[in-house]
């Protein structure tokens, strides 16, 4: 992890990366949510068709869950942030802990994140979170 000075500012991410991120990152963990509902599927052999709607909306969101809070705590980056050469931080420049990791995981499950972050330049859980994606240098 490169030691960055807080009092010099990180370049603030483009929309456009910001938007690249989000495919990259939707793809990313909706490919891992299948691939682990297809193992669990596998392992369990679950075929009672009543449940099985359930048990891929919770494989879901647990995937999706572990894959933004593990990719955040240990690399403060995503598959799209490795891409597009972004990271996260706090809004004062220095790195976040798994308290803000945790805090900025749970925002993105709030049910109206995807209209706050839609309708405004904030996303709701860098607010939430008081973190921000900027470019690594």
């Amino acid at each position: 992890m490169n030691k960055h000075n807080p009092k010099e500012p990180y370049k603030n991410i483009s929309n456009s990366d910001a938007w690249l991120n989000s495919i990259i990152d939707v793809l990313s963990s909706f490919l891992i949510a299948f691939i682990t509902y297809l193992l669990a599927r596998k392992v369990n052999q679950i075929e009672i068709h009543e449940y099985r709607v359930l048990i891929y909306a919770g494989t879901i969101i647990l995937s999706n869950f572990a894959y933004y809070f593990v990719m955040e705590y240990c690399y403060l980056k995503t598959i799209g942030n490795f891409l597009t050469r972004t990271k996260v931080v706090m809004k004062n420049n220095t790195s976040p802990n798994e308290i803000d990791i945790l805090i900025r995981t749970l925002g993105r499950f709030f049910p109206l994140a995807f209209a706050v972050n839609f309708f405004t330049d904030d996303k709701f859980h860098e607010t939430i979170s008081n973190t921000k994606v900027v470019y690594d240098i």
